[in-house]
């Protein structure tokens, strides 16, 4: 098999990923284990000083990777999310904002923006089902409360409905 096709495949799995960060973590506990013994060895306050920063330099390396890892995963769904939902194909919005979720599960607005892909194509039940979710984690949005009212007056909830329709009113006269 060619070097650069394996490199490929490589990078594509899953598991590589979280071989490589095992693999550092065990050489930052690794390391700093052995920094620990030196300083025990030596009793000197400039070894415990170094190791310190050392060891916040490390932490503060790893945390910036993953925050930027994160950022540029989302960036990057969410905009072929956005971008397909932009060009009316919803199917493959809905499945760019579920892999979004799958990373991102607190997120509020991609399950507000995947319920509007359901809204578009007339799903009333997983559009609800997606709203609600939306609103356990972003209650104070009146946008969202519209949305699955809307949502609720298509599939004859008439009740449910007036209720979200008057907490989208309240919480916009609130803000």
């Amino acid at each position: 098999m060619n070097v650069v096709v394996f490199a490929k495949r490589a990078v594509r799995n899953k598991y590589i990923e979280t071989i490589f960060f095992g693999l550092l973590f065990v050489w930052i506990a690794w390391t700093t284990i052995s920094r620990i013994i030196d300083i025990i060895k030596q009793e000197a306050f400039t070894a415990l000083i170094i190791f310190l920063a050392f060891l916040i330099i490390c932490l503060t390396a790893f945390l910036f990777y993953l925050f930027m890892d994160s950022y540029m995963r989302n960036f990057g769904l969410k905009a072929q999310a956005d971008k397909a939902y932009k060009n009316g194909d919803y199917k493959l919005a809905i499945k760019k904002f579920t892999a979004l979720l799958k990373i991102f599960r607190w997120n509020g607005h991609y399950y507000s923006d995947r319920g509007n892909c359901y809204y578009k194509m007339k799903n009333w039940k997983m559009a609800i089902d997606d709203y609600s979710r939306a609103i356990k984690y972003e209650p104070d949005s009146a946008y969202i409360y519209e949305n699955r009212a809307n949502a609720y007056k298509f599939s004859g909830f008439i009740t449910h409905a007036k209720k979200d329709f008057s907490k989208a009113k309240s919480l916009k006269n609130k803000n």
